[in-house]
């Protein structure tokens, strides 16, 4: 199953087995209530038998995701743990279910084999070997910005703070770049930006790491293990 490894399929599948939710259908929409989940609920597949309809739901909501990027299997199951009382075992059980999975499901706004989504379902980041030090990134960025300010229409690349080892950038107004060193004169590129915000910036992100990988500083594809 995308984005799953089967021992955390399994364990959705034993918490969700025990949930009243998945005895009927009709039950089971009535979940999809929320305005995040009411698009998904007319399409939820049926199912003959409780353990048909947990990997039925499981395979459609897996694949999900909301237009900025979440991905919707956490959040159905924070809306199911909802439904349960404060000091219930099965709550709590859902609960850190919903956080596990969110950070076990690979978020999909994004092409870079390097994202990953925090545990707090809010932030991206996105981390890059840069083939320089962090005073050279900022040379280069630099070098690169009015062309890119002139190709988006907006401003870009503003240092907040430069010391010899850390380069932080704010870009497109929200996002954030810190450039630290690393051994051999080479930099971690570290950037962030909310999840409602990454919509907007990514298309920034994205031309900025086309030219690094163009003139060498990003390798096109990560080294070999």
């Amino acid at each position: 199953m995308p984005g799953f490894s089967s021992d955390l399929y399994q364990r959705c599948r034993n918490t969700l087995l025990k949930c009243g939710e998945f005895e009927t259908d009709a039950a089971l929409r009535a979940v999809f209530v929320t305005a995040e989940l009411i698009p998904f609920r007319s399409e939820l597949p049926e199912a003959e038998s409780k353990a048909r309809r947990v990997d039925a739901c499981l395979a459609y909501l897996v694949e999900k995701h909301l237009s900025d990027g979440r991905s919707v299997l956490p959040l159905f199951m924070a809306a199911l743990r909802d439904r349960y009382q404060p000091g219930d075992a099965l709550r709590d059980e859902l609960d850190a279910l919903a956080e596990t999975v969110c950070s076990g499901l690979v978020f999909s706004g994004s092409p870079l084999s390097g994202t990953t989504v925090m545990k707090d379902q809010d932030l991206i980041e996105i981390k890059e070997v840069f083939n320089g030090t962090p005073r050279q990134f900022e040379a280069v960025v630099r070098s690169f910005s009015d062309g890119l300010c002139a190709q988006l229409g907006v401003d870009l690349f503003n240092v907040w703070r430069a010391k010899d080892n850390l380069i932080n950038f704010s870009f497109a107004g929200v996002g954030l770049i810190d450039a630290q060193i690393l051994p051999g004169d080479r930099s971690l590129l570290i950037v962030q930006a909310r999840l409602n915000q990454w919509p907007d910036i990514s298309e920034v992100w994205e031309l900025l790491r086309t030219k690094l990988v163009q003139e060498g500083w990003i390798d096109a594809q990560p080294p070999a293990p």
